[in-house]
């Protein structure tokens, strides 16, 4: 990711906003100017809770809640799992257990940098953005034509949503591209649905 944003609550502002970081006022989001190492501010960092030696970008169109024109919208995919960050509360170990199950993610806070260029480049209008029903700062989906926000909630956790489907004919409605480059990344992930197994793989886009 091109630069590095923090995650601070309201009342440690002026002590990050004393070490240095900046508030993009666009974005409502602290971060880490360029001429300073982020290491200071370990302390609101993004840490990664998963990752995988390869994903994919899935991709599906819908129709825009603002202009009801079509657009496309995205996300991560792991196809052969991944692994996530565990916490064993007995031992207060922290651990990675790995996925097995093909699985999206929503609400994607941080992205390792040659993982989020491929992303860049093979989506249209994913992008960190802030969301007021989550309260949270993720990547992402806007309209290609109105720049409306789509939020992960619906397309994901909702039955017939979007990343979400019921049916295998909802299912090959999405297209994947997969990318041998590894990721890590801050997310929450959906649950496993049967009907992935009819998502369409391709080497682009048509």
């Amino acid at each position: 990711m091109g630069r590095i944003n923090l995650r601070v609550p309201y009342e440690e502002k002026d002590e990050v906003k004393k070490l240095g970081a900046k508030w993009d006022w666009n974005m409502r989001v602290w971060y880490v100017p360029e001429n300073l190492s982020h290491e200071i501010f370990s302390k609101w960092l993004l840490l990664p809770n998963i990752k995988a030696k390869s994903f994919s970008i899935a991709r599906v169109m819908t129709d825009c809640w603002s202009c009801n024109k079509y657009t496309y919208v995205y996300t991560i995919f792991f196809d052969e799992g991944y692994h996530y960050k565990n916490y064993n509360e007995d031992t207060e170990e922290v651990y990675w257990e790995h996925n097995h199950y093909p699985a999206m993610l929503c609400h994607v806070e941080y992205v390792s940098a040659d993982a989020q260029l491929l992303i860049e480049k093979h989506t249209q209008c994913y992008t960190y953005d802030y969301s007021k029903k989550a309260k949270m700062h993720y990547v992402m989906n806007h309209c290609i034509h109105c720049g409306a926000k789509h939020g992960d909630f619906i397309m994901h956790g909702e039955p017939g949503g979007e990343f979400n489907p019921v049916t295998p004919e909802r299912a090959r409605n999405i297209r994947i591209i997969s990318f041998n480059t590894p990721i890590e990344c801050r997310a929450s992930d959906s649950y496993y649905n049967d009907f992935y197994k009819s998502i369409r793989y391709q080497r682009g886009w048509k």
